[in-house]
């Protein structure tokens, strides 16, 4: 994997869309401003009992890269963030 012309793109808000419990689908947004703060479902794989399901971020920032992967050009998001520990 490589980057494509060696740049960086910042974004502020990002759209995740998903398909709810019945089936339908929705769409959920990440604004580094006014709503960073995001919880994600952690240790499911544990079975430890102690150890809190879900982990808690700030995103800091929403950036994608375009990278070559296989000979193909590929656009890769992803997000910088502060875990809560």
């Amino acid at each position: 994997m490589t980057f494509s012309a060696n740049c960086m793109y910042r974004h502020g808000v990002l759209h995740i869309n998903y398909t709810t419990y019945n089936t339908r689908c929705d769409q959920d947004s990440i604004n580094v401003k006014t709503h960073p703060y995001i919880m994600a479902l952690g240790h499911e794989d544990e079975v430890d009992t102690k150890r809190h399901l879900y982990w808690y971020a700030k995103v800091l920032g929403i950036y994608h890269i375009n990278v070559r992967v296989s000979g193909q050009s590929q656009r890769m998001e992803f997000l910088w963030v502060h875990w809560f520990g």
